[in-house]
């Protein structure tokens, strides 16, 4: 596990890639998603525009192998504001970074934003 926040909403936050940790996944779990290990990352969310599907606080398995621009997808994006995390979707030939929240506008990808990798799994607690 990396520690990593990423924004759903309106605080993209700075990139701060310091191990935390490990996170265990069944190796079956994850070779079934054809996923590497040494590829993936666990980071936090924090905000609502991502939400009902990744709800703030909620933590994502971020493939960091998996950096193509194929909507839509939901990607980690760095951008100069920060780490966010958005869904890709293509309009009218324009690659486009949209929320689940309707009061989240669609936007341009950011000029210089790189992706990350693909959200490929959302965890959360109740209580």
């Amino acid at each position: 596990m990396i520690e990593l926040e990423s924004a759903a909403g309106e605080d993209a936050l700075e990139l701060s890639e310091a191990f935390k940790g490990w996170v265990w996944f069944r190796r079956g779990w994850l070779e079934q998603r054809g996923l590497n290990v040494e590829q993936c990352i666990v980071i936090g969310c924090k905000g609502q525009s991502m939400a009902p599907t990744l709800p703030d606080g909620c933590s994502i398995l971020v493939d960091r192998s998996s950096r193509e621009w194929e909507p839509p997808r939901i990607l980690l994006l760095r951008t100069v504001e920060g780490l966010v995390v958005q869904l890709a979707v293509v309009e009218a030939g324009e690659r486009i970074i949209q929320s689940d929240c309707p009061a989240w506008p669609d936007a341009p990808l950011p000029e210089g934003a790189e992706i990350v990798g693909r959200v490929r799994s959302v965890g959360y607690g109740i209580d």
